[in-house]
């Protein structure tokens, strides 16, 4: 697949996960959908297709009783590169199951990619392709829990989609010259992503304060400055998709609360006249 063309992706989480009364729908705490399930959708988006996309259209459900936060939002993506995308990021599926998929179609073939978000309870990585006696075959070792997502990448952006045979891998043959991959991936010793994040920022912190020497500090000072400014860059395709389904942008909780009090004041002065 040299060239991206259509990219569409999924985050539904089913409703009954996280019930009514969840921090995830305070509007203090600048909840919804998009600030939950979103940020997935939108990094995903992001990694995979290697630039920013523009937001061309959005909309959003809202939470019952409320006017800000959103339950589910879907929106219209583009690319400089002339790629188009969806996602559709909801915290009220009305499935029993999460549903988080991502799929790409190429000029050679289609990715998809199921259970990116929790690949410790095992994720899918398959590939079409139409193009005669090939396949997209990998390493079981490059496809870990940690890699993951360099995999995917690499797969999308491989012309020749060649490789070693995995035996993890499940080879389909369809109609005429066309070849499906399937590889399925479970996380190392069943450890959650969240899990894996608190070990990355504490030894990157043990490493900063001297208290460790196994990597390079450099290295980590830079990626602690990258993963800054692309949480910054994220943030911003969030905020888009929220003006672009006409909602206000999500606050710091000290602003919001500095801006309800103010409303209070006001209110409490049109009152005493």
């Amino acid at each position: 697949m040299l060239k991206v063309e259509p990219c569409a992706l999924q985050v539904l989480i089913p409703k009954w996960v996280f019930g009514d009364t969840n921090i995830r729908f305070l509007e203090e705490l600048a909840g919804g959908a998009m600030m939950d399930a979103g940020t997935y959708a939108v990094s995903i988006m992001r990694l995979l297709t290697g630039s920013e996309p523009r937001v061309e259209s959005a909309s959003a459900s809202m939470r019952p009783g409320s006017k800000v936060v959103d339950g589910a939002m879907r929106a219209r993506l583009s690319w400089d590169s002339g790629i188009a995308g969806t996602l559709h990021a909801s915290l009220q599926h009305e499935g029993w199951l999460p549903v988080t998929e991502v799929q790409v179609e190429g000029e050679r073939g289609c990715l998809t990619c199921k259970g990116f978000i929790v690949p410790f309870f095992g994720n899918s990585l398959r590939v079409t392709t139409t193009q005669a006696g090939s396949m997209v075959l990998s390493d079981p070792a490059a496809l870990s829990y940690d890699k993951g997502a360099a995999a995917t990448a690499a797969a999308m952006s491989n012309p020749a989609f060649t490789g070693s045979k995995s035996k993890q891998g499940e080879e389909k043959r369809g109609r005429g010259d066309q070849v499906q991959w399937t590889e399925r991936v479970f996380g190392e010793k069943q450890q959650t992503s969240y899990y894996h994040q608190l070990e990355r920022f504490t030894t990157d912190l043990q490493l900063l304060e001297g208290r460790r020497a196994d990597r390079d500090a450099g290295n980590v000072k830079a990626a602690c400055a990258f993963d800054a400014y692309d949480s910054v860059a994220n943030a911003a395709i969030l905020d888009a998709c929220f003006e672009a389904a006409g909602l206000p942008l999500r606050m710091p909780t000290a602003e919001w609360q500095q801006q309800q009090q103010q409303q209070q004041q006001q209110y409490q002065q049109q009152l005493e006249k």
